[in-house]
């Protein structure tokens, strides 16, 4: 499992270019986002394609568009990680589909234990 906290994080910690966005599951309750992916064939890390999690825990904020401005897709283009605000970080998600997912939150980990 790959975590990425707030006091020592890269934007290349994560790499989900041309990762395929499944499905995505919010517990308000828990307060976190999991958003399940297929990880693409990358040699030498992946010899195949790989299902994968990724977890955000602590969320306070959530938004994803659906508008489909460029047509239809669920292959992640570009993901970037920013800090914000109570010691959060922000993590943006753009799709091929030119819709986005904007999300808050203390703790992203990234498993391919699913």
């Amino acid at each position: 499992m790959k975590q990425i906290h707030i006091t020592d994080f890269q934007n290349s910690d994560l790499d989900l270019h041309d990762s395929l966005l499944e499905d995505v599951k919010i517990s308000y309750g828990r307060k976190n986002v999991i958003i399940f992916l297929i990880l693409p064939k990358s040699p030498p890390l992946r010899d195949s394609e790989e299902r994968a999690k990724l977890i955000i825990e602590n969320t306070s904020y959530f938004v994803m568009s659906l508008k489909e401005p460029w047509g239809k897709g669920t292959y992640i283009v570009s993901e970037e990680i920013k800090n914000c605000a109570n010691d959060q970080l922000k993590l943006i998600i753009t799709l091929n589909s030119g819709d986005t997912i904007e999300i808050a939150g203390a703790k992203i980990s990234l498993t391919d234990n699913i």
